[in-house]
């Protein structure tokens, strides 16, 4: 079979399925604008570039729906361009909140498709109420309008979908009762092969950790900071804090670069500096090892996509303190060694920190294979494959 997968970043959220197409035997191309170098064997990935290409689209200046049309457009090209030259695939798999798939059915009308629903903006989710009196997550009510319109595109692509697939039940039940009817839940996939315990990595002294993508208030950075005075006068903890200094949500802080800026300014004025350390972007070993290394995994979100590395810290038995939002209850509920948190409180996360460091050990790490393996490659990749007819 010849299967084109389609995403701006690659490989995004297909890394495991273009491999396990390939590694069957299946044709895969990758069609992205940006790689970094990356490159899965037996995947064929072609890069647009030019006029269709990232450098274009970032030298203008789009609102996000526009950014989105643009880009849909430049994809268009490159799936016409595919179509030339005489390769037509029998099944497209596409990231639908980019829009690069939109155009898909007007290609290929014949082909099977398939859209990846990673957001989509309800007027009823709890995304607008939940924070909508904090400045620095800057969505409320008012928002609604603005959010709602970037559904448009991701609704068109929807629509010409044979079928639509989401990570996670959260997810799915964003969508309207049209789109929710023809979606299935297939998570991206954890190799547990790889993020599991490990006793040998605990240190000595109790060290609590922190990762994110971006430190940003919807991943509860700036309370995580604010909570970090409290811990350190009451509790002889090393705490260590993963993740690019950039901004991906929310509004950026008064008088400051970013939240990174803003938290050395905060530590530095309380003589706090030296208690924290920031380890920045770590590769895959170093990553695994900071996680096994965890008497304490601290992650916090808006309700919105749940991190891929709160599912790689429960693989790596750490404790855990998490929001308490719908979107990690998915996860987490019933699971030994989490305390669910209200993040925006930081005395809550100050009191539960605290417990957890006192209550646990060195020894403390958990085996969670049987809870999580519906959240394992092996599953996600059986059910992908059943659902495009080739198991």
């Amino acid at each position: 079979m010849k299967v084109l997968l389609l995403h701006p970043n690659f490989p995004g959220q297909f890394k495991h399925l273009s491999k396990e197409l390939a590694n069957a035997g299946h044709e895969v191309v990758f069609l992205c604008q940006t790689h970094f170098g990356k490159s899965i064997n037996g995947v064929h990935r072609l890069t647009l570039k030019g006029k269709y290409g990232h450098d274009e689209l970032e030298a203008q200046n789009f609102n996000l729906l526009e950014r989105t049309k643009a880009l849909s457009n430049q994809y268009r090209e490159g799936l016409s361009k595919l179509k030339k030259q005489g390769w037509n695939p029998d099944y497209v798999i596409s990231h639908s909140g980019w829009g690069c798939g939109l155009f898909t059915k007007e290609i290929w009308p014949q082909c099977k498709f398939t859209s990846y629903l990673e957001w989509w903006f309800s007027p009823q989710s709890e995304f607008f109420s939940y924070g909508e009196n904090d400045p620095e997550i800057g969505i409320n009510i008012n928002s609604i309008k603005k959010n709602w319109e970037r559904n448009t595109l991701v609704a068109l692509e929807l629509a010409s979908a044979d079928k639509i697939v989401s990570p996670t039940q959260w997810q799915k039940s964003q969508l309207p009762l049209t789109f929710k009817n023809n979606c299935d839940v297939i998570f991206d996939g954890i190799d547990f092969d790889y993020f599991k315990p490990n006793l040998s990595m605990k240190p000595d002294k109790p060290k609590l950790t922190y990762g994110t993508r971006g430190m940003d208030p919807f991943r509860g950075f700036p309370s995580l900071i604010r909570s970090i005075p409290d811990i350190i006068s009451r509790y002889d903890v090393d705490i260590e804090i993963a993740g690019n200094s950039k901004s991906f949500y929310g509004n950026p802080p008064e008088h400051f670069k970013n939240w990174k800026k803003w938290a050395n300014d905060f530590l530095e004025k309380r003589d706090l500096n030296n208690k924290v350390t920031w380890k920045g972007y770590m590769n895959a070993k170093e990553y695994l090892q900071w996680l096994q290394s965890s008497w304490c995994h601290l992650y916090f979100t808006h309700p919105f996509v749940t991190s891929w590395s709160m599912v790689e810290a429960l693989a790596c038995g750490s404790n855990l303190i998490v929001s308490d939002v719908a979107a990690t209850r998915e996860f987490c509920s019933g699971l030994n060694g989490i305390t669910f948190v209200d993040h925006r409180d930081t005395k809550q996360i100050v009191y539960h920190t605290l417990e957890k460091l006192k209550s646990s050990s060195r020894g403390d790490c958990y085996d969670r294979t049987t809870e999580l393996e519906k959240y394992g490659i092996k599953h996600s990749m059986l059910c992908w494959l059943t659902m495009m007819g080739l198991e």
